[in-house]
């Protein structure tokens, strides 16, 4: 349990951002619903997808394309970051550069996130491409919003690799380290945390592209057990340029079975109803489980009323009328309004926890730990 200073604003931590793209839900929902008090945003974080090839052109037009992008999602009355999401597990100085410098003449963010230059590598190439990332960076200091940079490593990488980096960051003593959920190298975050923590100076450990939930449990919430001070969830991939390679583009993978020409096949389909996937997945987050159920459960559980105070739940009065509003045109703005409500209380009552040493009570009365203690125990030994 701590506090940042980020440019003048204070915040406790452990504490929970949003995206831009969940901030931007919560806005329109607060406006659906007209809500008077805005909730308190701790850290918003902005997501770019970039496509880096041996084709990409890092001129002025690029350059302003890249800033403008960023100024789009961007809003300056709360504390920025920005992560960029790349497909290419090495990137050269240049296009290192080329990302800093968008980042600097944007002049959206509080902090400049230097991305992984080398993935799974730590050499002198890493090194060189770090120092003169930090040089860049710290020669603008004062002269644009940002105060402080944060290099951001994917632990889509061994651990030896990890430590290496981290330990030449810390001699570096860079107070503000970035971790992207990624890969398999969750298992490694603790390790790495101790290791950061045992410096004599405080240093900011962010989490970001954190998935929505394990086993139903709020990602978000459980990884607070590691010591970290603000978690991002991840913001959902696109499917533009970038990511088409991921996409198959066969025909049997668009459903559309070749048939023989001439040869009609009669469908015994019938039409079903849609249920859209906001209520029929496990979305709305549920305090007394600390993750993520649906509208059955809820009924089941907690019958017709509902018994949160959020402004959402206020609005609607019931599970009925909930559900009604989730399936309409601004139902995610709902969602959104209904879910940072209650995941923002649950954050004050973990550092209430924390502040009175009541943490393993705190986690051990909620639903969804109690279904999963060996697994929790796996993962966090001193947990339960």
């Amino acid at each position: 349990m701590g506090e940042l200073n980020i440019n003048g604003s204070i915040m406790e931590t452990p504490r929970m951002g949003l995206n831009h793209t969940e901030r931007g839900y919560l806005r329109k929902g607060e406006g659906v619903l007209r809500s008077t008090i805005k909730q308190n945003i701790g850290i918003h974080e902005i997501v770019s997808d970039l496509k880096i090839d041996q084709n990409t052109r890092f001129d002025n037009n690029a350059l302003n394309a890249l800033i403008n992008s960023i100024r789009g999602k961007s809003r300056r009355n709360i504390p920025t970051v920005i992560q960029f999401r790349i497909n290419q597990k090495i990137i050269s100085q240049d296009a290192l550069r080329f990302i800093i410098n968008a980042q600097i003449n944007a002049n959206c963010s509080d902090i400049i996130t230097i991305p992984d230059p080398t993935l799974r590598s730590f050499n002198q190439a890493w090194i060189n491409y770090l120092e003169d990332a930090i040089r860049h960076v710290t020669d603008n200091f004062e002269t644009r919003r940002y105060v402080n940079l944060m290099p951001v490593l994917s632990l889509n990488q061994g651990k030896g690799i990890l430590l290496q980096k981290v330990n030449w960051l810390l001699s570096r003593n860079i107070d503000a380290i970035g971790f992207r959920m990624t890969g398999s190298g969750r298992k490694y975050i603790n390790t790495l945390v101790e290791v950061i923590n045992a410096q004599e100076n405080d240093i900011w450990i962010h989490l970001t592209d954190v998935k929505k939930s394990w086993f139903g449990i709020s990602e978000s919430h459980l990884d607070t057990l590691y010591g970290i001070d603000t978690i991002i969830k991840r913001k959902a991939y696109k499917y533009g340029a970038f990511f088409m390679a991921r996409q198959q583009s066969s025909v049997a993978s668009r459903g559309l079975m070749p048939t023989p020409v001439g040869v009609r096949i009669p469908s015994t389909q019938t039409q079903q109803p849609v249920i859209p996937p906001i209520i029929k997945n496990k979305n709305i987050f549920e305090s007394s489980y600390l993750g993520f159920i649906n509208p059955r459960e809820i009924r089941s559980n907690f019958g017709i009323n509902l018994i949160c105070n959020c402004p959402a739940c206020r609005n609607a009065r019931n599970i009925n009328e909930l559900i009604r509003q989730l399936t309409a045109s601004y139902g995610r703005g709902i969602l959104e309004v209904h879910n940072s409500f209650n995941a923002n209380r649950e954050f004050v009552n973990i550092r209430n926890s924390i502040d009175n040493d009541e943490v393993q009570i705190y986690f051990n009365q909620k639903r969804f730990i109690q279904d999963n203690l060996n697994s929790i125990q796996e993962r966090f030994p001193n947990m339960v």
